[in-house]
């Protein structure tokens, strides 16, 4: 008779010595894996617990295929799997069901290869079966937006101009800075019209420009062209037709469509700015013999930022490629006036049903308005 040790090294003597005629062979474990099963249990235990009791929001990382925050145990889970299946090669109903679950284990892993950032199929399955509570889709946007801008300010009771400024990191170090400003109102006909002036510094050449844009179409939706107004006999069409495109933030009209409500952080303060996401993308070539491109606009609006924007990407893509041309981030740096030096947004509003940006955009426009 030979008693082996439980070790892994000894699996092949073992093997060995069952086939010889005459030889009982006992295989005596030290209980090292049993211990190390207890220790995963109880580890585990604890940090599900530990999340599951921070019910203020259990929204750990974003969406995601796997239980992220327990990823860090999967090297124990492991060890633990052996443990349990080696324990149950003894019952053919026990060694089916943790084949079962290997297998369920196995496509859950499988399935999202793809794309990681999604919901777990089950989840998925779940939604699709009517199990889940509906989503709630993007606050839609009062009028149809054609420009990235996401409102016009009113004039101010003090004698500074409201601006913002937006800067973009560059190749060369030193960033690109955009200026937008509201110098006053003009009365064009019947129309009352905001004067802007462009002031824009590109690899350290700077443009200035200025155009009217009139505050009843661009409230309504209309398109850009019905809001561009230009009183300067010296315009050029060349200069109508880039004022257009800065506007709309892409070469061709194309309506915005809402996105979700985010939460952005910029330099303007440290709390993050609630934002309602848009984005607006077309397809189109600079020349009859230049291969098309895809344009996209997304642009986080927040109601607390002069001109409503928070951040801004243009991108363009090679439509044949998917090669990226062209890709510019512009934040938001400063403004005048400045924002609240903490975010306004507070418990009650997170209790409500209504989302949180229009909340803000009622309490903005309150606080703008002038007193009787």
């Amino acid at each position: 008779m030979l008693q082996a040790v439980g070790n892994t090294k000894m699996v092949p003597v073992v093997r060995a010595l069952k086939q010889q005629p005459g030889t009982d062979v006992v295989v005596c474990v030290t209980g090292q894996h049993r211990e190390l099963l207890w220790w995963t249990y109880l580890l585990s235990g604890i940090v599900l617990a530990f999340y599951l009791t921070r019910t203020g929001n259990y929204n750990y990382g974003g969406v995601s295929c796997g239980l992220r925050w327990a990823i860090f145990l999967t090297p124990l889970w492991l060890m633990a799997l052996a443990v349990v299946f080696d324990r149950s090669r003894s019952s053919t109903f026990r060694l089916g069901l943790v084949i079962c679950c290997l297998a369920v284990s196995i496509f859950s892993a499988w399935y999202p290869m793809s794309r990681a950032w999604q919901q777990p199929w089950a989840y998925q399955l779940a939604e699709e079966w009517g199990w889940t509570h509906p989503k709630p889709g993007p606050v839609p946007f009062d009028t149809i937006r054609y420009s990235w801008l996401g409102k016009l300010p009113e004039l101010a009771n003090h004698p500074q101009p409201t601006w913002v400024e937006l800067e973009c990191p560059s190749e060369q170090g030193t960033p690109n800075l955009l200026r937008l400003t509201l110098h006053a109102d003009q009365t064009i006909g019947a129309r009352r019209c905001a004067e802007i002036e462009i002031e824009q510094t590109i690899d350290g050449t700077s443009e200035r420009r200025s155009f009217l844009m009139d505050r009843d179409a661009f409230a309504a939706g209309q398109p850009v062209a019905q809001v561009l107004v230009w009183n300067d006999a010296k315009v050029t069409p060349q200069q109508q037709l880039s004022d257009l495109a800065f506007v709309r933030g892409l070469p061709l009209l194309k309506a915005y469509h809402p996105g979700f409500e985010r939460y952005l952080k910029i330099p303007l303060r440290r709390d993050a700015f609630a934002c309602q996401r848009a984005a607006a993308q077309c397809d189109h070539s600079a020349a009859p013999n230049q291969p098309l491109a895809r344009y996209r606009c997304d642009v986080w609006n927040s109601p607390e930022i002069p001109f409503g924007v928070a951040r801004v990407d243009f991108t363009v893509k090679a439509v044949a490629t998917g090669e990226v041309l062209r890709n510019e981030v512009w934040t938001v740096t400063a403004c005048h006036p400045p924002v609240a030096p903490t975010t306004p947004v507070t418990i009650e509003m997170f209790d409500r049903e209504e989302p949180i940006v229009p909340q803000l955009q009622r309490l903005h426009d309150t606080a703008a308005s002038p007193s009787p």
